[in-house]
């Protein structure tokens, strides 16, 4: 706190003098008192404003935290529903990319099923051709042993015929 000087003790003085002085008739006044009863008045005015200038600022700071603090309430709920939200999502793309991994696993053995058939048809198939090849081979064979039978059947039933006629 600040000590009192001369200066300050003087103007509480007059000041004091003034207030008595306020209670008798307003004309009795000197111009110099009304001034420092004007100057006083002023003061008081002054001091009723800055009271009431401080208690809003007061209101106004302790309306502001309230605020602050449930909006951070709010934020803090909405921040927890959104890490919900995100732990859902990725439980589910995690349970998506552990059945994208099995049916690939299936899709992979489906595959290698597939791989092992087509070598099996593929030798089947190299049997067949194999197969056919001596089926043809042998077809060819008969047509030309039946085309010999035929012609040497045709042969004897010439060598019969003239036999015949010669008898």
């Amino acid at each position: 706190m600040q000590s009192f000087s001369f200066s300050s003790i003087a103007f509480l003085l007059r000041f004091s003098r003034a207030l008595i002085r306020l209670h008798s008739p307003l004309t009795s006044y000197s111009l110099q008192e009304k001034l420092l009863a004007c100057s006083l008045a002023r003061k008081v005015v002054v001091v009723v404003l800055t009271s009431v200038s401080f208690h809003l600022n007061i209101f106004w700071t302790t309306s502001m935290w309230i605020i602050a603090f449930v909006s951070l309430l709010g934020r803090i709920v909405v921040a927890l529903q959104r890490e919900r939200q995100l732990q859902q999502n990725l439980q589910f793309l995690e349970i998506e990319f552990e059945n994208v991994l099995w049916e690939r696993k299936e899709f992979q053995k489906h595959f290698q099923a597939a791989m092992k058939e087509q070598k099996v048809v593929e030798l089947m198939l190299d049997e067949l051709e194999m197969i056919h090849e001596k089926a043809t081979g042998k077809i060819s064979h008969l047509e030309s042993e039946l085309h010999k039978l035929r012609n040497e059947n045709l042969r004897l039933q010439e060598i019969k015929g003239k036999t015949c006629w010669q008898t």
